[in-house]
């Protein structure tokens, strides 16, 4: 059985007791949310998304680097930000620092963090496997772009197969050019996000019965009788854990909700 760390990195701002900055079980990691706080208490970046972007990603490195490992060992990432027109200025200040095979991800715009000058938080789960961890002989980490899932043009990985463990990145309404379906229309766009997720699923022999877990972001209260009449039944007499929340947009004004998935596939 594993043996669970609970580690405070002394290169990250103290925590207070509230929380713990990473947790390592085997050769998982699970790392809290960074956000662009200094060491000091102050904020890195006040109103420059591109300065917070990369001062939350040096600390994310940090929390890595307390385990052995890089930024090149996350699976998933979950990012959070409160400026609608900030995110492609996120985009280009972290472009290419997972290396070439970036983790899953998932993109929320929210109404505020923990402090009002936080412009943006990421959260992430690190596999050490490939980098001689415990379990390295016994799973590797695959990145998977699947045939006819959404052109993402490289910004993260559909995909991330970790031994039987499937993480899916959030998937979205969007057809294999990246371009939104069905505007307007709840049940179109649930429709072609569960077409999104079986081609990830199948791209590991998987289908929908072998969802364990998916999170569900639905923009705007006023849509989500539609999705949730849309989505029923979608997962047979065995559906997954599931958990719901209405956030203020994604990545894209036209999305009206983005799936996230975790499945089991022997």
């Amino acid at each position: 059985m594993a043996d669970i760390e609970y580690i405070l990195p002394s290169t990250l701002p103290p925590t207070n007791g509230a929380y713990t900055h990473v947790v390592k079980i085997g050769d998982w990691v699970m790392v809290a949310g960074q956000t662009a706080g200094d060491m000091d208490g102050s904020v890195v970046g006040v109103g420059d998304a591109s300065a917070q972007t990369k001062q939350v990603y040096a600390r994310l490195a940090r929390a890595m680097e307390s385990v052995g490992g890089s930024l090149a060992d996350i699976v998933l990432t979950k990012t959070y930000w409160t400026v609608g027109d900030a995110w492609p200025a996120i985009t280009a200040a972290r472009a290419g620092l997972h290396g070439p095979k970036p983790p899953t991800g998932t993109r929320l715009l929210i109404e505020r963090l923990a402090r009002p000058e936080f412009m943006l938080e990421v959260e992430a789960v690190g596999y050490l496997g490939d980098s001689g961890g415990q379990e390295a002989d016994m799973a590797t980490v695959e990145h998977i772009r699947p045939e006819g899932s959404p052109e993402n043009h490289g910004r993260y990985s559909h995909v991330v197969k970790v031994g039987p463990w499937i993480q899916i990145a959030g998937q979205t309404p969007s057809d294999v050019d990246g371009n939104p379906v069905g505007i307007g229309n709840p049940a179109a766009q649930v429709e072609q996000v569960f077409k999104n997720l079986e081609i990830a699923l199948a791209s590991v022999g998987g289908t929908l019965k072998d969802v364990v877990k998916t999170t569900v972001y639905v923009v705007g209260q006023e849509n989500m009788d539609g999705i949730r009449a849309a989505r029923a039944g979608r997962f047979g007499d065995k559906p997954p854990t599931s958990t719901l929340v209405v956030i203020s947009g994604l990545a894209r004004p036209e999305f009206m909700l983005e799936i996230e998935a975790i499945a089991y596939v022997e």
